[in-house]
Protein backbone atom coordinates (compact mmCIF):
# COMPACT_ATOMS: atom_id res chain seq x y z
CA UNK A 1 0.00 0.00 0.00
CA UNK A 2 1.09 3.48 -0.84
CA UNK A 3 2.22 5.54 1.93
CA UNK A 4 0.23 8.37 1.06
CA UNK A 5 -3.31 6.01 0.91
CA UNK A 6 -1.87 4.65 4.33
CA UNK A 7 -1.90 8.24 6.11
CA UNK A 8 -5.58 8.67 4.66
CA UNK A 9 -6.47 5.15 5.96
CA UNK A 10 -5.20 6.08 9.22
CA UNK A 11 -7.03 9.42 8.82
CA UNK A 12 -10.27 7.87 8.03
CA UNK A 13 -9.92 5.13 11.04
CA UNK A 14 -9.33 7.90 13.61
CA UNK A 15 -11.84 10.21 12.24
CA UNK A 16 -14.51 7.60 12.92
CA UNK A 17 -13.70 7.21 16.33
CA UNK A 18 -13.81 11.00 16.51
CA UNK A 19 -17.30 10.88 15.76
CA UNK A 20 -17.96 8.62 17.70
CA UNK A 21 -15.96 9.58 21.18
CA UNK A 22 -15.73 13.67 20.25
CA UNK A 23 -12.31 13.76 20.93
CA UNK A 24 -11.23 15.43 17.78
CA UNK A 25 -7.30 16.12 18.97
CA UNK A 26 -6.77 12.46 17.94
CA UNK A 27 -6.87 14.00 14.34
CA UNK A 28 -3.59 16.66 14.67
CA UNK A 29 -1.14 14.79 14.21
CA UNK A 30 -2.72 14.03 10.65
CA UNK A 31 -2.73 17.64 9.57
CA UNK A 32 0.25 20.28 9.76
CA UNK A 33 -0.76 23.73 11.46
CA UNK A 34 -1.40 25.38 8.38
CA UNK A 35 -3.62 22.94 6.44
CA UNK A 36 -6.84 23.44 4.43
CA UNK A 37 -10.02 22.75 4.17
CA UNK A 38 -12.44 23.44 0.99
CA UNK A 39 -15.44 22.54 0.37
CA UNK A 40 -16.08 22.83 -3.36
CA UNK A 41 -20.08 22.89 -4.30
CA UNK A 42 -22.83 22.74 -2.88
CA UNK A 43 -24.75 24.87 0.14
CA UNK A 44 -21.54 24.73 2.36
CA UNK A 45 -18.99 25.52 0.07
CA UNK A 46 -16.29 27.17 1.80
CA UNK A 47 -12.15 27.41 2.69
CA UNK A 48 -10.45 26.72 6.28
CA UNK A 49 -7.28 27.81 6.65
CA UNK A 50 -5.39 26.29 9.45
CA UNK A 51 -5.50 22.53 11.74
CA UNK A 52 -7.60 24.10 14.90
CA UNK A 53 -10.24 25.68 12.85
CA UNK A 54 -10.18 22.71 10.59
CA UNK A 55 -10.75 20.38 13.29
CA UNK A 56 -13.74 23.19 14.45
CA UNK A 57 -14.94 23.07 10.95
CA UNK A 58 -15.60 19.35 10.68
CA UNK A 59 -16.82 19.08 14.60
CA UNK A 60 -19.41 22.02 13.20
CA UNK A 61 -20.49 20.35 10.62
CA UNK A 62 -20.79 17.01 12.03
CA UNK A 63 -22.99 18.17 15.04
CA UNK A 64 -25.49 20.35 13.12
CA UNK A 65 -26.04 17.94 10.52
CA UNK A 66 -25.18 13.77 11.12
CA UNK A 67 -25.19 13.38 14.53
CA UNK A 68 -29.29 14.04 13.91
CA UNK A 69 -29.23 10.86 12.12
CA UNK A 70 -30.20 7.45 13.68
CA UNK A 71 -27.59 5.87 11.51
CA UNK A 72 -24.61 7.20 9.65
CA UNK A 73 -22.80 5.02 6.99
CA UNK A 74 -20.07 6.00 4.57
CA UNK A 75 -19.80 3.90 1.21
CA UNK A 76 -16.44 4.22 -0.81
CA UNK A 77 -17.44 3.81 -4.73
CA UNK A 78 -13.83 2.09 -5.75
CA UNK A 79 -10.59 2.00 -4.82
CA UNK A 80 -8.42 5.78 -3.78
CA UNK A 81 -6.80 6.63 -6.82
CA UNK A 82 -3.18 8.72 -6.24
CA UNK A 83 -1.19 10.65 -8.41
CA UNK A 84 1.98 12.06 -7.30
CA UNK A 85 2.23 15.65 -7.99
CA UNK A 86 5.23 18.44 -7.21
CA UNK A 87 3.18 19.65 -3.93
CA UNK A 88 2.59 15.53 -2.94
CA UNK A 89 0.30 12.91 -3.48
CA UNK A 90 -2.77 13.49 -4.36
CA UNK A 91 -5.60 11.14 -3.33
CA UNK A 92 -8.98 10.86 -5.23
CA UNK A 93 -12.33 8.81 -3.52
CA UNK A 94 -15.41 9.04 -4.26
CA UNK A 95 -17.94 8.21 -1.67
CA UNK A 96 -21.87 8.26 -0.73
CA UNK A 97 -22.67 8.81 3.09
CA UNK A 98 -26.19 6.92 3.47
CA UNK A 99 -28.21 8.55 6.45
CA UNK A 100 -31.28 6.89 8.59
CA UNK A 101 -33.83 9.06 10.35
CA UNK A 102 -36.89 7.52 11.83
CA UNK A 103 -40.08 9.25 10.37
CA UNK A 104 -38.19 9.85 7.10
CA UNK A 105 -36.92 7.92 4.02
CA UNK A 106 -33.57 7.04 3.66
CA UNK A 107 -31.37 9.25 1.94
CA UNK A 108 -27.86 9.64 0.43
CA UNK A 109 -25.04 12.76 0.31
CA UNK A 110 -23.02 11.95 -2.73
CA UNK A 111 -19.35 13.44 -3.50
CA UNK A 112 -15.91 12.68 -3.60
CA UNK A 113 -12.79 13.96 -1.80
CA UNK A 114 -9.02 15.01 -3.30
CA UNK A 115 -6.53 14.60 -0.08
CA UNK A 116 -3.13 16.05 -1.05
CA UNK A 117 -0.71 14.36 1.32
CA UNK A 118 2.54 15.81 1.81
CA UNK A 119 5.42 15.00 3.93
CA UNK A 120 3.04 12.08 5.54
CA UNK A 121 0.53 14.86 6.45
CA UNK A 122 -2.89 16.05 5.12
CA UNK A 123 -2.01 18.95 3.48
CA UNK A 124 -5.29 19.91 1.82
CA UNK A 125 -8.39 18.15 1.92
CA UNK A 126 -11.09 19.08 -0.21
CA UNK A 127 -14.45 17.36 -0.10
CA UNK A 128 -16.32 17.43 -3.44
CA UNK A 129 -19.83 17.86 -4.26
CA UNK A 130 -21.49 18.33 -7.73
CA UNK A 131 -24.96 20.67 -7.56
CA UNK A 132 -26.64 18.27 -10.26
CA UNK A 133 -26.12 15.22 -7.40
CA UNK A 134 -27.10 17.32 -4.78
CA UNK A 135 -30.96 17.29 -5.95
CA UNK A 136 -32.40 14.31 -4.35
CA UNK A 137 -31.08 15.55 -0.94
CA UNK A 138 -31.88 18.47 -1.50
CA UNK A 139 -35.38 17.61 -1.46
CA UNK A 140 -35.17 15.49 0.98
CA UNK A 141 -33.83 18.59 3.67
CA UNK A 142 -36.95 20.78 1.76
CA UNK A 143 -39.02 17.84 3.53
CA UNK A 144 -37.28 16.30 6.64
CA UNK A 145 -34.22 18.59 7.24
CA UNK A 146 -36.14 21.44 9.55
CA UNK A 147 -33.26 22.16 12.00
CA UNK A 148 -30.30 20.51 10.46
CA UNK A 149 -27.17 22.52 9.35
CA UNK A 150 -23.99 21.14 8.06
CA UNK A 151 -22.27 24.43 7.83
CA UNK A 152 -18.72 24.45 8.53
CA UNK A 153 -18.32 28.18 9.56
Amino acid sequence: MEPAIQVFMAYAAAFEESYADDQWSRLEEYFPVDALYVVSGGPFACEIQGRSSVLAGLKKSLDGFDRHFDHREIELIGAPSVVATDQGDEIQIRWNVHYRKAGAPDVILPGSSVILVHNGLIQQLTDVYVDEELAEIGAWLAEYGEGLDGSYV
